[in-house]
């Protein structure tokens, strides 16, 4: 009888662990990169939205923005970076007309002011408070109202460290919490919670560990600049260790994001999509690899040209959008392949094509390459007013004709929403 209970308690200990096993799953899974991916073909935007909007942003001197933005689109406002070497900024304008109002504070080493590195600035957007959260000097947080006025000073500690560093997303919201990714902090990576006071609630251990290594034997290579993931902003980062391996980074690709009040996590070379609540990460959706499969194992090894890595994912009520990457540890960038898709979560069907822009065949505008999703579930991007201005005329709706018409080279983005 006890060997009985031996043998039964070890098959629920092995039926708990394959269940929950968040490396390189070789589960059918619930969205189909195998299927997916023996039928690439273009995927337009009507797929994924019934209507975009083209929201050109005023354009004044004193409101002049960059070609390289990060963007973030509310229920009523545009928040926008300007990158500058000497004058950074987070900008505000009207959603619906795209003027100007406000910046969001200011770069200072004053009390209201926060930091800039590398001519831009770290922020992060809740949309339930209406607060954007901006990186201070001393690693702590300002945070801002919409409106631009200074609110408070936060710090998020855990084992008494700090817990943001400079990724441009580790950091999403629920109505309630601020949930941290700490992959770049000092301290063991984790998930880390805190309610809108600061103090702390929850910690979760990653999927990903990083690889063994002291802090002086760790240098970090920025080999390029690019915007494979949609219009992110992203840099890619190779540690490397006393040993040759190296690991693939993505800087500003989001690895947490809330939806309904639910915490998701995913992160690159991990086939599954969790659910964080009261301290334990469930599995909620994985990806069927197959033959594309990139095992954890193997995830410092980058020869292989048919290993496939899902890189972020973004969801709304209708589907979940992912991004996937090929070849990623290849110096050549013409050698690098990128996918997107999505699982219609309805039809229970996975779509994928190559590149990352998608056909816009509703307006007949510029190719839409997703940037972000807001709690509202819209898709938006940045366009900027050459990429309209070079497109023939003849093709475009009437509305954008009007728009091709009044926009200059030199004038400020326009923010494409779909919906």
């Amino acid at each position: 009888m006890n060997c009985l209970k031996k043998y039964l308690c070890w098959g629920f200990w092995l039926t708990f662990f394959c269940s929950c096993s968040n490396i390189s799953s070789e589960t059918s899974g619930d969205i189909d990169i195998v299927g997916a991916m023996h039928n690439l073909s273009p995927i337009r935007l009507s797929e994924i939205a019934d209507n975009i909007v083209y929201v050109p942003l005023e354009t004044n001197d004193s409101c002049l923005l960059t070609p390289y933005n990060r963007v973030h689109v509310t229920e009523k406002y545009i928040i926008i970076s300007h990158h500058s070497p000497t004058k950074p900024a987070i900008r505000v304008y009207d959603r619906y007309t795209g003027k100007y109002l406000h910046d969001i504070g200011y770069v200072s080493n004053d009390p209201w002011g926060y930091a800039s590195y590398s001519r831009r600035v770290n922020y992060w957007v809740d949309e339930m408070a209406e607060e954007v959260y901006c990186n201070n000097w001393d690693q702590s947080l300002q945070v801002y109202g919409f409106d631009g006025k200074h609110r408070r000073k936060l710090s998020l500690l855990y084992d008494s460290l700090q817990v943001i560093g400079w990724c441009g997303n580790s950091m999403s919201f629920s109505q309630d919490t601020i949930i941290v990714y700490t992959e770049w902090a000092k301290q063991v990576p984790r998930i880390v919670t805190f309610d809108k006071g600061g103090n702390l609630l929850q910690s979760y251990s990653l999927p990903v560990r990083r690889m063994e290594g002291t802090e002086k034997s760790r240098t970090t290579l920025t080999l390029a600049r690019d915007s494979i993931f949609g219009s992110y902003t992203v840099y890619f980062h190779y540690e490397y260790f006393d040993s040759p391996h190296c690991v693939f980074m993505a800087g500003d690709a989001p690895r947490t994001y809330t939806r309904n009040g639910n915490i998701y996590l995913k992160e690159t070379f991990v086939d599954t999509i969790y659910t964080l609540q009261d301290g334990k990460k469930e599995p909620y959706l994985t990806f069927n690899m197959g033959e594309y499969l990139w095992p954890y194992a193997k995830r410092t090894e980058g020869a292989d040209d048919n290993r496939l890595c899902v890189l972020y994912t973004l969801e709304n009520d209708d589907l979940v959008y992912f991004t996937c990457g090929q070849n990623i540890y290849d110096i050549e960038s013409e050698n690098k392949r990128f996918f997107c898709g999505y699982y219609d979560k309805k039809k229970r069907s996975t779509r994928m094509m190559r590149g990352v822009s998608f056909e816009d065949d509703i307006l007949h505008g510029p190719p839409f390459r997703i940037m972000g999703m807001n709690q509202a579930g819209e898709f938006y991007t940045v366009v900027q007013p050459g990429e309209l201005l070079e497109m023939d005329t003849e093709e475009l709706s009437p509305q954008l004709r009007k728009l091709q018409q009044s926009v200059a080279e030199d004038d400020n983005p326009i923010i494409a929403i779909a919906y």
